[in-house]
């Protein structure tokens, strides 16, 4: 139940008051006045505590950066190529981003092509052995594990791969990444096959 000071006050103004007790959500609750000017058809403002400091976010144009400070007026991003980009927050509040901090894992996935000459019993060999590679993987979701033989490439037999790395770090994801694509090159190699080698074609 509400305390009986707060049973005047109409909701519209419980739900600043609300939002107003973090840096960000005040930010955002400004972009969102400046750009819509009133308040919606219920009386009050919906936000969601979608970023904070620190948290890695997509831009819908595929860029990446961090969020290093959230200011009133502004909010600035740090990319990976340690520019500082800077938005308002009226126009920050309108952009579609992905919160990449706020994922519970991360997709292991790639395709990788054998050669031609791989054999049906060497390419099922394959496909069995990088099953369990993978799958057996500690930092791995076991269920979560994909592969399967998808096609006849331009100069590969391609076998789609596709698993959860259970880390939010992009830096552990990277790291169980390269230990499993290595030990996969081992794994074809033990199955009497090899990668294939992209054909180039000379036109004259």
């Amino acid at each position: 139940p509400l305390a009986p000071w707060l049973r005047p006050v109409r909701l519209w103004r419980r739900a600043v008051m609300a939002h107003l007790l973090t840096d960000e959500a005040s930010a955002l609750s400004m972009a969102h006045f400046q750009r819509v000017g009133r308040t919606d058809e219920r009386g009050y403002w919906l936000f969601s505590r979608g970023y904070r400091t620190g948290d890695l976010c997509r831009f819908r144009d595929g860029r990446t950066g961090v969020v290093e400070e959230i200011g009133l007026r502004s909010t600035r991003i740090r990319t990976p190529e340690r520019t500082l980009v800077t938005i308002p927050n009226a126009d920050f509040a309108q952009r579609e981003l992905e919160n990449l901090a706020a994922r519970d894992r991360i997709r292991l996935y790639t395709v990788i092509g054998l050669r031609y000459e791989t054999t049906p019993q060497q390419l099922r060999a394959v496909i069995e052995s990088i099953r369990r590679l993978v799958g057996s993987h500690p930092k791995v979701v076991a269920d979560s594990v994909r592969i399967f033989f998808i096609g006849f490439g331009a100069s590969s037999l391609d076998v789609e791969i596709s698993a959860y790395v259970s880390t939010r770090e992009p830096d552990d994801f990277n790291a169980v990444r390269e230990q499993i694509l290595l030990q996969m090159i081992d794994t074809i190699q033990e199955c009497g096959t090899a990668l294939a080698r992209p054909v180039s074609v000379a036109t004259v």
